[in-house]
């Protein structure tokens, strides 16, 4: 099979980002999250960063000139050559569009689960700024309030707030929702079941990922 182009889908909170990094470390892959792009333009205070930062932290969708752009940058780099994995773009019809453009994916993960679900996750969630992500319940940091990776203070996103969550929810089911059936119409869309453990997720990703490659050495020999 030609090199792993996957894009990830969900809701907010699915897991996709947890799935994601894993794939990339498997695979050997680029993972390209969108959240933790614009975020480290915020960081920065990079013109980009001042211009979606309002954006950001209400849960709305940034214009898709500035994420387009970074996608195409993104790409281009060197660790792209060997597959990439994106998390967090596309996000609605038209950057769909546009990613057509300048690239091909051959693999579509829909993670799974209902909006009550994805409230409770994300209401407990802690985050780092080395990028990794707790939860008050089910993935407490060994430390209080402090990352097991860096050592650094965690914190609560502005946008996992209930108000900010379930608007994020409207947002996903008007405009990314639909990229679902445009997937699943070109043969590329996979769904699991998002509501187990991390584990079991990754190993039916896995699993599906290795007998679409069956079938495709089968159909060259």
């Amino acid at each position: 099979m030609k090199k792993l182009r996957i894009i990830m889908l969900g809701r907010p909170g699915s897991g996709k980002g947890t799935q994601a990094d894993l794939l990339a470390v498997k695979y050997n892959i680029a993972y390209i999250g969108m959240g933790a792009m614009l975020r480290e333009e915020i960081k920065k205070d990079t013109a980009i960063g001042k211009l979606i930062a309002p954006a950001l932290s209400k849960g709305i969708l940034i214009p898709e000139k500035i994420t387009d752009e970074l996608i195409k940058k993104r790409l281009q780099k060197q660790d792209c050559k060997k597959g990439y994995l994106l998390d967090g773009y596309p996000r609605n019809l038209a950057q769909a569009r546009f990613l057509e453009t300048i690239t091909k994916v051959n693999f579509v993960f829909d993670i799974v689960i209902e909006d009550d679900a994805v409230i409770e996750r994300l209401g407990g969630r802690l985050s780092c700024y080395c990028g990794e992500v707790y939860h008050i319940d089910t993935k407490p940091p060994r430390s209080d309030n402090k990352c097991d990776k860096c050592g650094k203070k965690l914190y609560a996103r502005k946008d996992d707030n209930p108000k900010v969550i379930k608007h994020r929810l409207k947002v996903y089911h008007r405009q990314t929702e639909p990229l679902i059936k445009l997937y699943q119409s070109q043969g590329v869309l996979y769904r699991v079941n998002g509501n187990r453990a991390i584990e079991e997720i990754f190993e039916d990703i896995v699993r599906i990922i290795k007998k679409a490659r069956k079938q495709e050495n089968k159909k060259t020999i």
